[in-house]
């Protein structure tokens, strides 16, 4: 009996230390599940702390990229995708710098929202241009294509390379406008400037007539606009600060692209031709 008794001591021993070892797998789990949705032991207890990310595609090798105004990588290679991780539920600033390009510089709110997704621009603070005159062999067929263009309207949108994303530019109030034409869970950043995604965004609104409009490359995000006396290109987001940088300088200036990365560009009575 006195063995029997051991047998059955012996044995709930071993449930119980199962049921032990079940239970601490389930805490280590929920402990795990916990930690990364953002919950931190403190001294005020168990708090929520969102964890966010930044996700910042970098064309331009070379780049430093700067976390609130710290260093904290240069980009090895075109196009690097550099992430931030654990981040808290605040507003950061990112910063892409290089010699002789204009910085990119962005404040990042995770407050609404865990992750963003962004990628900077930078263009070259020279960027050469060459002046076609009337006695050249390309003049003519700049010309053409130039008087040829049509203006980027409602009635004739621009459309980006990715067919995601139209452009045009409304007249009457010197405004740009975006649409979006994808799906609207897959939305950017860019159509959600107030934290609400609209599919349909004001991006520009100035006093100045807007003469030519084009998308940047292959970039659903940034623009090409002409504006007085110069050539820029422009960011869709307009989350502060909306990047302007320069493309060309001259005299009431107006564009068409032929091709993506070229400008043919009529500058007064004269014709230019811009690589950037």
């Amino acid at each position: 009996m006195i063995l029997s008794a051991t047998i059955d001591c012996m044995k709930r021993a071993r449930k119980n230390r199962r049921y032990a070892f079940f239970v601490a797998i389930l805490l280590v789990i929920a402990a795990f599940s916990l930690y990364t949705k953002g919950y931190r032991l403190s001294t005020r207890g168990i708090t929520q702390t969102k964890v966010g990310e930044i996700r910042l595609v970098v064309p331009e090798k070379g780049s430093a990229v700067f976390l609130d105004n710290k260093e904290k990588l240069t980009t090895g290679r075109p196009n690097q995708e550099v992430v931030f991780k654990r981040l808290e539920n605040r507003v950061y600033t990112l910063l892409v710098a290089q010699e002789n390009r204009f910085p990119w510089y962005k404040a990042v709110d995770l407050s609404k929202t865990n992750t963003a997704s962004l990628a900077s621009f930078s263009m070259s603070k020279v960027i050469p241009s060459i002046t076609v005159n009337a006695d050249e062999p390309q003049y003519q067929s700049i010309k053409t294509v130039i008087e040829r263009g049509v203006p980027a309207t409602a009635a004739a949108k621009r459309r980006s390379k990715s067919n995601l994303v139209e452009a045009w530019i409304e007249s009457g109030d010197n405004s740009i406008h975006a649409q979006w034409l994808g799906q609207p869970a897959d939305i950017p950043r860019s159509f959600c400037p107030l934290g609400d995604c609209l599919a349909h965004i004001v991006i520009f609104k100035g006093k100045s007539p807007i003469r030519s409009l084009d998308f940047f490359r292959d970039r659903d995000d940034v623009l090409i606009v002409a504006i007085e006396n110069s050539i820029s290109a422009l960011e869709l987001d307009t989350a502060p600060p909306q990047n302007f940088q320069p493309i060309f300088t001259g005299e009431n200036p107006r564009f068409e692209q032929p091709e993506d990365g070229i400008l043919f560009i009529q500058n007064g009575p004269a014709f230019a031709v811009v690589r950037y």
